[in-house]
C-alpha cells in the first residue's frame, strides 16, 4: 500500500524462509521468485542480496544444487560488496550447502571426483563463514557453520575432524536453537557410531528424535 518495493521485498523473501521452515517449500518457491524479481526493480542492494539469497536456499532444498550454486554465488558476491559481515556469513553458509547437495549427488551416482571437489567448496566457503561468525560475534551462525563442517567431514569419513568440530560447537556460548541443538545431536549420534561408541550414539540420536517431535520438524523424524 505505501508503494515500498524494497521493503515489500524483503518481507516476501522472510515469508519465503518462514513457509520452508515449516515444510511448504512450493509455496516458499513462489515467494521467493516474486521477492526477487520486485527486489531486482526496487534499487537496494541489500534487499536484491537477500532475495538472492532465499532463491538460493530453496532451489537447494529443492535438490537443484547447480542453480542454487548460481543464485548463492551472486549473493556472496553482493554481500562481499556490501560488506557486512554478518550477512556475508550467512550468504556463506547456503553457498557451502548448495556445494555440499551438489556433492552428495555426486555421491550417490557414485562419482567421486567431482564429489571431492565440490566437498571442498562446500568447506572451504563455510569455514570462511565460521571465521566471520567468531570475528563478528555471531554464535547462531557459529553454530551453524560447525554443525554443517562436521556433517560434511563425516560425509568424507573423516570422523575424528567432525568430533573435534562438534566439540567446539559446545563450547559456543549462545544462539543455540531447537535448529542447530536438532543438526548437532543427529551429526553427533552418526560421527560417535562411525567412532565405536554405540550407546553415546544412540543417546545422541534419541535426542534429535526429542527435538523434531518439540518442533515439529518433519526432515528429521
Amino acid at each position: 500500500r505505501l508503494g515500498d518495493t524494497a521493503a515489500e521485498a524483503k518481507a516476501h523473501s522472510i515469508q519465503a524462509w518462514m513457509l520452508t521452515e515449516i515444510g511448504r517449500a512450493e509455496e516458499g518457491i513462489d515467494e521467493a521468485i516474486l521477492a526477487l524479481r520486485l527486489a531486482e526493480s526496487a534499487g537496494n542492494d541489500e534487499v536484491l542480496c537477500l532475495a538472492a539469497n532465499v532463491v538460493g536456499i530453496m532451489l537447494w532444498l529443492c535438490r537443484q544444487p547447480d542453480r542454487a550454486i548460481e543464485f548463492c554465488t551472486r549473493a556472496v558476491a553482493m554481500a562481499r560488496r556490501i560488506g557486512d559481515p554478518v550477512v556475508l556469513g550467512w550468504c556463506l553458509i547456503n553457498l557451502g550447502g548448495s556445494n555440499a547437495e551438489l556433492a552428495y549427488a555426486a555421491r550417490d551416482r557414485g562419482d567421486a571426483d567431482t564429489f571431492r571437489r565440490a566437498m571442498d567448496r562446500a568447506i572451504a566457503a563455510t569455514e570462511e563463514s565460521e571465521s566471520l561468525a567468531a570475528a563478528s560475534g555471531d554464535p547462531w551462525g557459529r553454530r551453524i557453520c560447525l554443525g554443517n563442517l562436521a556433517e560434511y567431514r563425516v560425509a568424507c569419513e573423516e570422523y575424528a575432524a567432525a568430533k573435534e568440530l562438534l566439540d567446539r560447537y559446545v563450547a559456543v556460548v549462545g544462539g543455540n536453537y531447537k535448529r542447530s541443538q536438532e543438526h548437532y545431536y543427529y551429526t553427533l549420534g552418526q560421527t560417535l557410531m562411525h567412532l565405536g561408541r554405540f550407546g553415546e550414539a544412540r543417546d545422541a540420536l534419541l535426542r534429535t528424535l526429542e527435538i523434531a517431535e518439540e518442533t515439529g520438524s518433519v526432515h528429521a523424524v
